[in-house]
Parts: structure tokens; C-alpha cells; sequence
């Protein structure tokens, strides 16, 4: 008999919204490992959108949960109650707090993951150049659910699939050279490299060990020179990621080869493209013109599901090294 569990979405604002959605119209009769839902919780700092939602998301033809709840989560210690009061299973984590930022993650998981398996928005907590985020990272290793934590990083479910492309493995196996552009709407300032700097360390952390070799940053570009160091032959290359506020284009080179991300409804679309990046980047249209080479379903459905089944496609020991890294392009060398 599948298990029954209760979920709970904290922050289901925003990008958490889509956490709640997926987690209320799961599909049962396709996927029958997974645990039922049946009760799931929506948190909103202002109860009356939590209300809102739960109402929605509960009229909604294809929810599939028992039932859905309004809880009013602004705080720890609100946290603390609404875990104690409903024991979750599974907690999405994607609340923003106005004065601690994502650093509000780090103590929402904390909280949480005493009660089940979590998944965490990025970052884990917010980077401030002397290290102290890790400590708080590496503490979750002491929680009995520490195999249970999941850090919701939709390009390493985009990696993974690439890896099982042999030509798409052979591309990063010989490589002699890696470039990402990575580029968004930011709206927060100063936030460039904490809010998408993860992206593009995400798509380059299974293949190669990284170190970062220096960093220019503005509130509307970062330039990240890196050396990376293949994890198999040893053999180091040079490597940059760039950064840019406003615009939508996001794609790698390997070398001469060009491969660009689209994201849609269903997924993320990977296009090669005969531009070199650089080129690529420039050109609005570009895109349209390239060869279709991977479609991954939807990251966030993955990192959902894989968490559901304890089995996270990001788990601690990753969320730790993603957290250094972040740590570094603040200025920090560990000793």
C-alpha cells in the first residue's frame, strides 16, 4: 500500500507557487511509487493569499491531494508551530525573507528537516566572503534526514541528461575550453552573482573540479575567470562564466561548439547553434536557427519527484560545495 505523507510549501509566492502546483496535481496512476499527498500546506507571509491559493489550487479539476490548508508561515519560530502541528513528510522551501534574504533557507531547513525530506531553494543561504554560511550548511549533516535534503538546482537535472548523451559527454570529456553566458531580468541590487551564478556552476560541477581564479562584477555584469580541473584525467582548462542582467540568452561553449537552453512549459530545450557563443548572445534570433539536440522535461517536476522518492538529485554534500563556491566569488579562501 503507497504511503500516505502531508506536504508543506513555505513561501508559495513567487517561483513557490510552481512547488505547489506540481506537489497538488501529481499523478498517481503514472508514477506509482511516489507517496499521496493528503494534506498539503501553502504558506504565504499574508494569510488571507495563502487562503487565496488553497482555494485555487483545491477547485482546480486536476488536484490530486486529500486537501489543501492555508498556514501563515513569517518567522521561525511560525515554522516551528506549523511543523509541529502538521508533521510533514515532505518541505519545500522557497520563502524570501524582506531582512535575512535567502539566508532565511538555511534556517528554514534547519527546522524542517528533523521532520522529513526537504527541498531548498537557491541558494542555500546567502554568501558573505568569510565562510560563515557553511557552517550552517555542514551542521545539516547531523540531522538523521541529512540523506533526505535536496537543493532545487534545475540545470543539474539539465546535466544529468546531457551525460547520458555519449556525444554530449565526449563535448565535455575533450574540451579545451568552456565558456556559459548566463543571462535575467534582476531586480534585486547587487544580487547578480548570488541569484544566478549557480546556473552555470550547476552545468559544470559533475565534469570538473573548480577553482575560481579571479571575478569582475557590476550590478549589470560579472565575469568569472575559472581553471577546471576534469574529475577523470586530471587534465585543467580555462574556464569563464559571464553574467548579465536583463536579457534571457543562456547557453555553453564547448570549444566550437554552441548549445543554448530555452526553457518552456514542458521543459528546457537544448539547441546547437553554428554561431560561436560570444556571437550567439548578440543575435535576438539566433536561436530559431539551431538544431534541436535534447528536450528535458520539466527540472523543477524532477527535483519534486526525486526528493519524494529520498533520492535527491542534488543532495547535501553538492548543496555544500554550491554554497563554497559562492562563498569564493565573495572573497573567501578557505584556510
Amino acid at each position: 500500500m503507497t504511503d500516505k505523507i502531508n506536504a508543506l510549501v513555505v513561501g508559495a509566492g513567487g517561483f513557490g507557487e510552481h512547488h505547489a502546483r506540481i506537489l497538488s496535481y501529481l499523478d498517481y496512476q503514472a508514477q506509482p511509487d511516489l507517496p499521496i499527498i493528503d494534506t498539503l500546506a501553502v504558506s504565504r507571509t499574508s494569510l488571507p493569499s495563502a487562503e487565496a491559493m488553497a482555494e485555487t489550487l483545491s477547485r482546480d479539476d486536476r488536484c490530486t491531494a486529500s486537501r489543501i490548508v492555508p498556514v501563515h508561515i513569517d518567522s521561525v519560530i511560525r515554522l516551528q508551530r506549523v511543523l509541529a502541528e502538521l508533521s510533514p513528510q515532505f518541505i519545500s522551501i522557497c520563502a524570501r525573507d524582506r531582512q535575512a534574504g535567502d539566508t532565511v533557507h538555511a534556517a528554514y531547513a534547519s527546522a524542517a528537516l528533523p521532520y522529513g525530506a526537504v527541498l531548498c531553494e537557491k541558494p542555500f543561504s546567502e554568501a558573505t566572503g568569510d565562510g560563515r554560511s557553511l557552517m550552517a550548511c555542514h551542521a545539516l549533516f547531523n540531522e538523521a534526514n541529512a540523506a533526505r535534503f535536496g537543493l532545487e538546482l534545475p540545470m543539474a537535472v539539465v546535466v544529468r541528461n546531457m551525460l547520458r548523451r555519449e556525444r554530449l559527454r565526449n563535448w565535455f570529456a575533450r574540451a579545451g575550453q568552456v565558456q556559459i553566458v548566463w543571462t535575467a531580468d534582476i531586480r534585486r541590487k547587487n544580487m547578480l552573482v548570488d541569484d544566478l551564478a549557480l546556473h552555470p556552476w550547476s552545468l559544470l560541477h559533475p565534469m570538473f573540479e573548480i577553482s575560481v581564479i579571479r571575478m569582475e562584477n557590476s550590478q549589470t555584469r560579472a565575469r568569472i575567470d575559472l581553471e577546471l580541473k576534469h574529475r577523470r584525467s586530471g587534465r585543467r582548462i580555462d574556464g569563464r562564466i559571464t553574467l548579465k542582467n536583463r536579457g534571457s540568452f543562456r547557453g555553453i561553449g564547448i570549444d566550437d561548439t554552441t548549445i543554448v537552453f530555452e526553457n518552456s512549459a514542458s521543459g528546457v530545450k537544448l539547441i546547437r547553434l553554428a554561431q560561436p557563443l560570444e556571437a550567439a548572445a548578440r543575435i535576438a534570433h539566433a536561436r530559431t536557427a539551431g538544431q534541436a539536440i535534447l528536450q528535458v522535461e520539466n527540472p523543477l517536476t524532477q527535483n519534486i519527484l526525486a526528493v519524494l522518492r529520498q533520492r535527491p538529485v542534488v543532495g547535501l554534500r553538492d548543496t555544500c560545495a554550491s554554497q563554497l563556491f559562492l562563498e569564493r566569488l565573495h572573497g573567501y579562501f578557505p584556510p
